[in-house]
C-alpha cells in the first residue's frame, strides 16, 4: 500500500513540475515588445505642417515579433506598419500620420496588437496647433 502512495506521489510532483515547467518556457520564448518612446511630443504645428512621427521598437523577447494590426483613437491619424516578423534583439519601427484638421491641443492614442507579452501597447502623442 505504501508503495502504491509513493508511486502516486511521485507522479503528483512530476506532472506538476512538467506543468510547471511548460508555462515557464512559454514566458520565457515569447516575444517582448519595447518601444523607444511611448508619447511623442510633436510640439507646435500649423495646419499646413506634415504631421508625422516614427515609433521605434525593438524585439526583447526570445521569439519571432509579429504587430498583427495598429488602431488608432480616431480617423485622422493613420498608422503604417510592417507586418512581417522581426527576429530577437532585432530593431524595426512604424509611421502614424496626423492629418491636422481641428486648432487647439490634441492627444492621439495608438494602440498596437501584436504577438508579444506585453500587447497591446498603448502609444500617444501630443502636440497643440494654434488658433492664428
Amino acid at each position: 500500500m505504501k508503495q502504491i502512495f509513493y508511486f502516486l506521489l511521485t507522479m503528483c510532483v512530476f506532472m506538476s513540475i512538467v506543468w510547471i515547467a511548460r508555462d515557464f518556457g512559454k514566458l520565457i520564448f515569447q516575444p517582448r515588445i519595447e518601444f523607444e518612446v511611448k508619447r511623442a511630443d510633436l510640439d507646435t504645428l500649423k495646419i499646413q505642417d506634415e504631421a508625422y512621427f516614427y515609433f521605434v521598437y525593438k524585439n526583447k523577447g526570445f521569439g519571432g515579433l509579429q504587430i498583427y494590426e495598429v488602431t488608432t483613437s480616431c480617423g485622422c491619424t493613420v498608422p503604417d506598419w510592417n507586418s512581417d516578423f522581426l527576429g530577437i534583439f532585432e530593431k524595426d519601427s512604424f509611421r502614424v500620420d496626423y492629418n491636422i484638421e481641428n486648432k487647439g491641443y490634441f492627444i492621439k492614442e495608438i494602440i498596437v496588437y501584436s504577438n508579444s507579452s506585453t500587447s497591446p501597447d498603448k502609444l500617444e502623442f501630443v502636440g497643440y496647433v494654434p488658433f492664428e
